[in-house]
């Protein structure tokens, strides 16, 4: 079964078949963002992803070290 062409505003670059799974890469018309899309039958799905930004100094480091630090996570629960 071939991925669709579009999904809201990504459009697919590519697709192709990987061991029998369709995969499809798509591209955001309005940001730009690209996302790997592989349709697999299961009922657990588990997403991963990285942004790539620039930094130009470092203001925004304490307030992220800040968060990661006293708001805790579901692992660690601590505030």
């Amino acid at each position: 079964m071939e991925p669709p062409k579009t999904v809201d505003t990504f459009e697919r670059q590519f697709h192709f078949v990987y061991e029998e799974v369709p995969v499809a890469l798509y591209r955001c018309t309005k940001t730009g963002l690209r996302v790997v899309a592989a349709q697999v039958k299961s009922p657990t799905v588990h997403g991963y992803f990285a942004i790539q930004t620039e930094a130009f100094d470092d203001y925004g480091c304490p307030h992220t070290l800040e968060h990661l630090i006293f708001l805790g996570s579901e692992r660690y629960p601590y505030k």
